[in-house]
C-alpha cells in the first residue's frame, strides 16, 4: 500500500474527527438550548425526512467508486449520470415531501421544520464527485471541502443559538452544511479541470447502474429504518420528551461510526485490486480490517460503557441523565456496525448487493418488532437493547446461513477473538505500518 493511500486516509479521518468534534459540541449546544422536549421534536423530525428521502442515495456511492476505479466506462457519462440520477430521485422527495405535510401535520413550525429539512437531500446529490475521488485517491479534497462546510455551518447553529432565533431558522442553519459542500464540490470539480459542465447522461449507464444499485438502494432505505425506527416509534408509544433523551445517547455512540466508513472507503480501492492479484492476499487484507474493526469498536464500547454517566452529565446535563443507561448498552452496536461496515465492501467487491439487501431487512424487521415488545415494557433502554440485538443478526449471524457468506462469519468470529489476543492486534497494526510508511511499492 502507498503513502498516497496513507495521505488521502489521514486527511479523511481528520476531517471526520474533526466534523465529529465541531459535531458533538454544537449539538450538544443545541440540545441545551431547546431542552428534552423540544430536541426530541428536532430529532423526531430528522427522521420522517430520513425515511421519505431514503432512496435519494440511490445505493450508488460504493457501485460508482468501484466503477471508477475499474475503468471500463468514460468517467464524464458514469458522474453525469450518476448526478441526475440522484437530482431526479431527491427532486421528487422534496415533491413527496410538500404533498404529504399538510396530512399529518401538528402545527406551522412542524411543517415549515419538516419542508426545510428535506432540501438536504437536493445538495447532497453532487456528492457523487466524491466517488471520482476516492477512486483516485484524493480524499485530502473531500476532507477540505467538507471541513470548510462544516465550520461555516457550524457558525451559522451557534449564530442561532446566541440570538435565541428558535428551531425554524436553526434547521436552515442546518441545511446550509449540505449547501457549502455542493458549492465546494462545483468550485472542486472545476479546479481539477473536471467541471460538471463536461459530464454526460448515458441512457445505457444509467440502466448498468440501477440494476447494480437496486439492492443497495433498497439497504439503504432499511438501514434508515435501522438508525431512525427507534426515534419515531418512541415518539408515538412514549412522548417527546423521551426522544430527546434517547436522542442524545444515539448522538455520542453513532458519533464513532464514521472511523469504519472512512477505513473502508478509502481501502476500497485497494481491496479491489487485491482481488485482481490473489484470493489469499484478498482475504487476508479482509480479514485484517475485521481484526482492527472490532478491537476498536470493543475497547471504545467499553470505556463509554465505564464512563456513561459522566459523559452525558457533563455534556448534556442532568435533563439528559437517563441517556447513560441507553448509552451504556447502545455504544456496544459498535461492535458489529464497524464489522458490517467492512463487510459491505466485500459485497460490493464480490457483486453480491441482494445479500447486502437481504440482511439488512432482516435486522430492520427485527428491530421493528421488539420494539413493539421492548419499548411499552422497558422504555427507551428496551429500544437500545432492539437495537443491539438487530445489529448483531443483520452484521454478523446472518453471514452464517448463507453458503457464499460463511466464510465470512468465520473470518469475523476469528477478528472478534483477536480482542482477547492484543499481541495479535499489535501484529496486524505493525503489518500496516509497514506497508504505510516502507513500502514504496504502490499497489
Amino acid at each position: 500500500m502507498s503513502k498516497k493511500y496513507l495521505s488521502s486516509l489521514l486527511a479523511l479521518i481528520g476531517d471526520k474527527v474533526v466534523r465529529i468534534l465541531l459535531g458533538l459540541f454544537v449539538g450538544v449546544w443545541i440540545a441545551r438550548y431547546l431542552g428534552p422536549e423540544e430536541f426530541g421534536r428536532l430529532s423526531y423530525t430528522q427522521s420522517i425526512v430520513a425515511f421519505i428521502t431514503a432512496f435519494c442515495s440511490l445505493g450508488l456511492e460504493g457501485i460508482l467508486t468501484k466503477k471508477l476505479t475499474e475503468g471500463n466506462l468514460f468517467q464524464a457519462d458514469l458522474l453525469g449520470t450518476s448526478l441526475l440520477l440522484r437530482l431526479s430521485s431527491a427532486l421528487f422527495s422534496v415533491f413527496i415531501v410538500f404533498s404529504i405535510t399538510p396530512f399529518f401535520s401538528v402545527s406551522v413550525d412542524f411543517e415549515i421544520l419538516l419542508l426545510t429539512l428535506s432540501t438536504i437531500s437536493v445538495f447532497q446529490s453532487f456528492s457523487v464527485f466524491d466517488s471520482y475521488l476516492y477512486s483516485k485517491v484524493l480524499g485530502k479534497f473531500i476532507a477540505i471541502n467538507s471541513l470548510v462546510a462544516v465550520t461555516l455551518s457550524s457558525i451559522a447553529k451557534v449564530t442561532v443559538i446566541i440570538l435565541d432565533l428558535g428551531i425554524n431558522l436553526l434547521a436552515f442553519a442546518i441545511v446550509s452544511e449540505f449547501v457549502f459542500i455542493m458549492f465546494g464540490t462545483l468550485v472542486l470539480a472545476r479546479k481539477l479541470e473536471f467541471s460538471i459542465i463536461s459530464w454526460t447522461f448515458d441512457i445505457r449507464v444509467a440502466k448498468d447502474l440501477m440494476k447494480d444499485s437496486l439492492p443497495l438502494m433498497l439497504s439503504s432505505f432499511v438501514i434508515i429504518i435501522y438508525m431512525k425506527i427507534d426515534t419515531i416509534m418512541i415518539s408515538k408509544l412514549l412522548d417527546e420528551r423521551s426522544v430527546g433523551v434517547y436522542s442524545a445517547a444515539t448522538k455520542i455512540a453513532e458519533s464513532i461510526y464514521f472511523i469504519p466508513m472512512v477505513i473502508s472507503s478509502t481501502l476500497l480501492p485497494y481491496l479491489i485490486k487485491k482481488r485482481k492479484i490473489s484470493n489469499e492476499e484478498y482475504n487476508e487484507a479482509f480479514f485484517d480490517l475485521y481484526t482492527i474493526m472490532s478491537t476498536i469498536a470493543f475497547f471504545l464500547a467499553l470505556m463509554v460503557t465505564i464512563f456513561s454517566e459522566s459523559i452525558i452529565s457533563i455534556l448534556f446535563g442532568s435533563e439528559y441523565i437517563g441517556a447513560a443507561s441507553v448509552l451504556s448498552i447502545n455504544i456496544w452496536c459498535s461492535i458489529f456496525v464497524f464489522l458490517g461496515v467492512s463487510c459491505s465492501k466485500w459485497f460490493i467487491i464480490e457483486g453480491l448487493q441482494k445479500l447486502t439487501f437481504y440482511r439488512t431487512l432482516l435486522g430492520a424487521f427485527l428491530n421493528v418488532v421488539l420494539n413493539f415488545f421492548a419499548i411499552p415494557n422497558f422504555g427507551i433502554e428496551g429500544a437500545a437493547f432492539s437495537t443491539l440485538i438487530s445489529q448483531c443478526f443483520s452484521s454478523y449471524l446472518f453471514n452464517y446461513f448463507t453458503l457464499k457468506t460463511r466464510h465470512v462469519f468465520f473470518m469475523q468470529t476469528q477478528a472478534i477473538g483477536m480482542i482477547f489476543r492484543p499481541h495479535r492486534f499489535l501484529s496486524v497494526i505493525l503489518k500496516y505500518k509497514r506497508l504505510f510508511f516502507i513500502s514504496k511499492i504502490g499497489v
